[in-house]
């Protein structure tokens, strides 16, 4: 699995597909994605992780920087995830992507014909975790499923790149 991480300004477009966003907590969570990355070594694709190792939080130009590059690799991205931490915070940014790539993946097809894939795990205790699964499941349907554990996220993110590569191979891509 090929990593790119933010801020690199590396063109996406040069890295092996499907790509892969990992969207969730970051400020106040733990380093889940750390978890997600080293586990999803063997497959083929990207991942892009938005949490940086060291966020120049003094510089005022590092937060408009963060948000463009998470924007457009958002909007790049062949495969949506996110995960909601058991964390004291909120996650609001979180709840504004998972919104946002919901509205978008019902007005959307991907080059195969369906909706963009997504991924969606919400830590089991997480005091918000009603609110995403409810939202989640009205917007995509009762059978959607909502991880509540990273290793089912993380092996739900696995599937659903497996997927998009057999999706890819009957289309003769």
């Amino acid at each position: 699995m090929h990593l790119l991480t933010a801020p690199t300004p590396a063109c996406a477009q040069e890295t092996p597909r499907p790509w892969v966003f990992l969207a969730g907590g970051i400020t106040n969570c733990p380093l889940w994605q750390e978890d997600a990355i080293h586990r999803l070594a063997g497959e083929r694709g990207t991942l892009f992780n938005p949490r940086r190792e060291n966020f120049p939080i003094n510089d005022p130009n590092a937060a408009p920087a963060q948000i463009e590059w998470e924007f457009r690799r958002l909007n790049q991205a062949d495969i949506f995830t996110i995960w909601f931490s058991n964390s004291p915070t909120d996650q609001p940014i979180c709840f504004y992507e998972l919104g946002r790539h919901l509205a978008l993946s019902q007005m959307t097809r991907t080059e195969f014909g369906d909706h963009r894939p997504c991924v969606v795990g919400c830590e089991r205790g997480w005091k918000r975790i009603i609110d995403v699964i409810e939202q989640t499941r009205l917007a995509m349907g009762p059978d959607f499923p909502i991880h509540i554990t990273l290793g089912e996220y993380i092996e739900g993110v696995r599937q659903t790149i497996r997927a998009w590569h057999q999706k890819a191979y009957d289309a003769g891509e």
